[in-house]
């Protein structure tokens, strides 16, 4: 396991969700972002330019991706929980 810090875009749901400013991320990458789909948008970035966050704000509904593993360390860390509590209240 590999960690990166992650500062979410300030105002991004992804920074809403989490309520932090940057998170320590469980990163193990085989693949990552190369190209955007239409109307996404990047809302975090590792240090080396590695997309970790994606959102579609003209979306209807919620709608928000993660490059890292939130699963990995929830259990401990609050604001990878909160992510999940926000995706369960979004369902």
């Amino acid at each position: 396991m590999s960690w990166r810090s992650v500062p979410p875009t300030a105002g991004s749901a992804v920074a809403d969700a989490m309520g932090v400013e940057k998170t320590d991320a469980s990163c193990y990458h085989h693949q990552c972002v190369e190209r955007l789909g239409a109307g996404l948008t990047v809302t975090a970035r590792a240090a080396d330019g590695t997309v970790e966050s994606l959102e579609l704000p003209d979306a209807i509904g919620w709608f928000l991706a993660v490059q890292w593993h939130p699963e990995d360390t929830a259990a401990e860390d609050p604001s990878q929980q909160r992510l999940f509590d926000v995706l369960v209240r979004s369902a």
